[in-house]
Formats: C-alpha cells, sequence, structure tokens
C-alpha cells in the first residue's frame, strides 16, 4: 500500500484510540482535517475514572511500538513532564503476544538465505521472549553451542517509518503555533528520537554496539556480554551467545542459586558507573529484564540496540559535576551545567547558581545516597534546568535514565544501597585512567594538533579582516538589550523640554508685542493675543502631563 494510503488509515486509528482514552482535545481546531467518524467518538467511561497519566501510559501501549518507544523516552525526561506522568511512563510494558513461529522462519530465511532447519541444529518454536519490534528464539548451532535469536516482527519497520512520520508532521505543525514546544525544539528532538528508532531496527547496528560492550567490559570480571554468531545474524536476525541466568526481580531464584544480592547490587551498579564515568559508552536501557545474574555471580547485561556514547568532554563533566555535588560545592556545579548546556540570553548565572545552593541544601544532611537516590538529585538538578529554559546534550538525559533505572534494581536486591562508594570508586578508576602515560601523550597530541590547527588559521583571518577593513565592510554592530524603555523616556523627556521652550517663546513674543507696538495697531492686538492663547493652551497641556506622570 502507498504511503498516501497508509497514512489516513493510521491517523484515523491514532485518533480513535486517543479519543477513546479521553484525549480528544489535543484535537482542537484540528476537525476538519479528521475523519467525520471520529469526531463523534466518545471517551470510554471505565477509562475516564483513570488518572490522565495513566490514561497515557495505556493509550501509549495501545498506539504500539512506535509510542510505546517514545513513551520510553520521554519517561527519561523529567525535566520536560509532571513527576506523576514520569512515574507512569516508566511502567510502559514493551510485551506483547508473539508472532507465529511460522513468520519467523519466513524472515530468517529472507534475511540468512536458508532455512531455519538448516541453521540450526535446533530451534525453539516457542520464543522465550516478545516485545514490540522482536522476539527471541532459543536454538542450537551444529556444533553444539546454544543460541538465542532475535528475530524482527514482520512490517513493523514500515509500521514505526509511517508513524514516525505522523509524529514528526504533528510535531512541525504543533512547534510553529505553540511557544512551550519551539523552545525546547521539539522537532529536533523527535528527529533524534527517530534516528533512534531506526538504529534499533538494524540488528547489525545491536551486533557492534554488543561487541563494543563486550570489549569495553572485558576490565569488570563479574561482567558477561554474549558473544554475537555474525554468520547467523543481519540487519532484521541477531544471534548471540545464550546466558542462563535469574532476574533480579526473582528473589526465590536468586536464593535457590545462592546469589547474594547485596554483591549483586554493586556489581551492577559499578558497571553502569564504569560504562559512564570510564568508558563514556554505556547500555542507554538496563531494566530489569536486560540484566540477568548468573550461578557463578556474574552480571549478564542483554541487548544492547541502545547503546550511548558520550563523548571526553561530556563524560568528564559529569565526573566533575558528581564530585562537585558530593563536596557540596554549587558554584562549580552551576558552571559545570552551565558550560555544558546550551542556556539562552535570558539564563540568570547568579540565580541559576544561587537555586543549586538552595537544591544542595536540602540535601546537606543526607549522609549516605541510601536516603535519597542519586537519581532522584540528578532529576532534581533536570528539573531546575527546565526551569531556567537551558538544554542539556540528549546522552545526558540517557545517562540520568540509565542510573536511575540501575539504582532501582539495585535497591530492590539491597534495602541499604548506596550508590556514593560506587561512584566514588569509579571516579577514582577513571581518574587514574585518565593520567596514564598513554592517555596524557594522547591528549598532549591532541591538544597540539588543536593548537597548530588554529595558528594556521590566524593569518587567513587577519587578511580577511584587513581586506574587509580596507574595502570599508568591516561593521561593528552592537546590540543592547532592554533599551527600549531609556530611550521612550528620554524622547519623553525631550517632547516636554521642547514644548516648555515653545510656551516661553509665545509668552515673551506676546511679552515684546504688548510692550514694544502699538495699542491702535491691529495687527499688534491680534498677534499678542494670539501667541498669549497659543501659549496658554499649551502651558496647561504640559501642566497636566505633569501632573498625570507625577514626574515634574
Amino acid at each position: 500500500m502507498r504511503r498516501a494510503e497508509i497514512w489516513p488509515t493510521r491517523i484515523g486509528q491514532i485518533t480513535s484510540i486517543l479519543a477513546r482514552f479521553g484525549f480528544a482535545f489535543i484535537f482542537q481546531g484540528l476537525e476538519r482535517f479528521l475523519p467525520r467518524g471520529i469526531r463523534k467518538i466518545a471517551p470510554d467511561p471505565d477509562k475516564a475514572r483513570l488518572a490522565m497519566p495513566v490514561r497515557l501510559r495505556l493509550a501509549l501501549q495501545e498506539l504500539g511500538p512506535t509510542a510505546i518507544k517514545l513513551g520510553q523516552t520521554l519517561s527519561t525526561r523529567s525535566d520536560m513532564l509532571p513527576e506523576d506522568y514520569v512515574i507512569q511512563l516508566r511502567k510502559l510494558q514493551d510485551d506483547v503476544p508473539p508472532f507465529p513461529a511460522e513468520e519467523a522462519h519466513k524472515v530468517i530465511k529472507e534475511e540468512l538465505g536458508a532455512e531455519a532447519s538448516e541453521l540450526f541444529a535446533e530451534f525453539e518454536q516457542q520464543p522465550i521472549a516478545s516485545a514490540s519490534l522482536a522476539q527471541v528464539h532459543k536454538a542450537r548451532l551444529h556444533d553444539g553451542r546454544v543460541v538465542a535469536v532475535k528475530v524482527q516482527r514482520p512490517e513493523v519497520e514500515e509500521k514505526c517509518r509511517t508513524d514516525v512520520e505522523i509524529l514528526s508532521a504533528a510535531v512541525d505543525f504543533a512547534e510553529k503555533h505553540n511557544d512551550w514546544l519551539r523552545k525546547r525544539h521539539a522537532s529536533r528532538q523527535i528527529a533524534e528520537f527517530r534516528q533512534a528508532l531506526m538504529d534499533e531496527l538494524d540488528f547489525r547496528i545491536e551486533a557492534k554496539n554488543t561487541e563494543r560492550l563486550c570489549k569495553n567490559m572485558e576490565a569488570l570480571s563479574d561482567v558477561k556480554i554474549p558473544k554475537v554468531h555474525y554468520d547467523f545474524s543481519s540487519k532484521r536476525v541477531l544471534t548471540i551467545e545464550w546466558i542462563d541466568g535469574i532476574k533480579p526481580s526473582d528473589a526465590d531464584g536468586l536464593a535457590e542459586s545462592s546469589i547474594d544480592p547485596k554483591k549483586a547490587a554493586h556489581s551492577i551498579s559499578r558497571m553502569i558507573a564504569y560504562q559512564v564515568m570510564v568508558d563514556g559508552y554505556f547500555h542507554a536501557d538496563p531494566h530489569g529484564g536486560n540484566i540477568l545474574l548468573t550461578k557463578d555471580g556474574k552480571i549478564a547485561l542483554l541487548d544492547s540496540g541502545y547503546a550511548t556514547s558520550l563523548g571526553d568532554k561530556l563524560r568528564r563533566s559529569f565526573i566533575q559535576l558528581i564530585r562537585a555535588w558530593f563536596r557540596t560545592d554549587p558554584q562549580e556545579a552551576a558552571d559545570i551545567l552551565l558550560d555544558i548546556g546550551v542556556a539562552n540570553e535570558s539564563v540568570d548565572p547568579f540565580d541559576f547558581a544561587n537555586d543549586i545552593d538552595m537544591l544542595m541544601g536540602r540535601y546537606s544532611q543526607i549522609q549516605s545516597t541510601s536516603e535519597v537516590g542519586l537519581g532522584q538529585i540528578l532529576e532534581e538538578l533536570l528539573r531546575l534546568i527546565l526551569q531556567h529554559e537551558m538544554r542539556l546534550p540528549p546522552a545526558f538525559s540517557s545517562l540520568v535514565k540509565a542510573l536511575i533505572v540501575t539504582e532501582g534494581i539495585c535497591i530492590q536486591l539491597d534495602g541499604d544501597f548506596d550508590y556514593r562508594p560506587v561512584a566514588e570508586e569509579t571516579m577514582s578508576t577513571a581518574l587514574l585512567k585518565e593520567m596514564s602515560i598513554s592517555n596524557l601523550s594522547d591528549e598532549l597530541l591532541r591538544s597540539v594538533r588543536q593548537f597548530i590547527r588554529h595558528f594556521r588559521l590566524i593569518p587567513r583571518q587577519l587578511s580577511h579582516i584587513l581586506q574587509r577593513t580596507h574595502s570599508g565592510q568591516l561593521a561593528l554592530r552592537l546590540t543592547i538589550n532592554d533599551i527600549e524603555k531609556p530611550l521612550h523616556k528620554l524622547d519623553t523627556t525631550v517632547n516636554r523640554l521642547s514644548a516648555s521652550l515653545l510656551v516661553s517663546a509665545f509668552i515673551l513674543s506676546s511679552a515684546i508685542l504688548a510692550v514694544s507696538g502699538s495699542p491702535e495697531n491691529p495687527i499688534t492686538t491680534t498677534l499678542t493675543t494670539v501667541y498669549v492663547a497659543i501659549g496658554s493652551i499649551v502651558g496647561v497641556w504640559l501642566l497636566i502631563s505633569f501632573i498625570r506622570t507625577g514626574r515634574f
């Protein structure tokens, strides 16, 4: 079906679902663009009794994979949404009924060029997990190795493309008529979401992410990343090493396998902290379904489709921010956030630093993050950043989400879990790595190359400035903010001064005519009367103006 035919059908489905959940108000003013039947859909009485955040979560689940992924992304943006919405969106379950095994076999043949029975010695027909984008089957290779085969849902990429195009068009339209969306660059954020979703639909990217995490995590002996079998993988099929393990939420299973929950909590938190602070490349979706605890005491991290790179500057800035918070240094924390964020002209750095100071003051008596989570503190910072209309890099929000989610898992395993010792230990590791000879030499070489590049540009830039100066094209632009009010006051003052001089001139002219002129001369008498009348009128107007404004 052509896209021009898909859009109206899908828009009708989206609007009818939203209307049933009581969100028809968002289409106000757009009724003429919607199918007639949609306008008559009344909210479901059972759903109408639910709180709006709950209704939003349920509506997104019914809308399908794109909406679910969007909700999960928004659940990381506590700087944009109220807390009750964020809490509900974090409950979004990407768990849907599986599609038939026959369709999975068809996708495998299309992607790998052979039947599943030829590629695998065994292939379980019933999937072990099913999500909105794909499902996973357990299988065995002909050499005896057990693997997990992730198969993409048929036609899901086309559905996601259609939904995200409709979403992009809707946000572009709304942004033109809504200052709140425009200030937060909503269309740009939707573009970033679109790219992340398309990357997640390409299992080749997930394979590369998995391989990179596998290499990075070699430094932690208690972390296990499954190996990728590239010969049995493609864009829509991913085959990885099978790992037996227990989910962190399975308390009975942990007890039966003699797994120490406190030790597991420490390992999970150290794993994510190491990825964020040392590597700068982290698994951005480490929820309980993607983490397994093995009987030999290791942490297995699965499903690396959503991994994010921080970059050295943001990674170092985050470490400095956490260190400033632990030292209770609000000015340094404010400076770091202003440095990594995009602040508009209205942001007052002194007010921002003062708000950071007040926020730190609320938590100053707390000695450990077991009393208040590190994630909660970071969420408070994000809300503060929103209040000051600053914009942080998208990776920062993903980082906060990863820490919040893993902290929740760790608290579930250990009620007294404290992230601070783990963070301090990892920051020390990051500092030692930064101070290594190889890193220092790389940094020195990078700085030298940057200096040479800028140095080479100086003659060209000076020549350009001199050419513009010689040709008379060099102009100095000076912008003074809020100058309109002083100019208006100055203009009013000059007008009143001019009026006063005019009144004086008329009065003096009439006086001179009255003294020097002949009383019998009708012209002299007329001019004197006219000058006195004009001077009196202007003088009275000027006096009324002074009295009205209260300024003499």
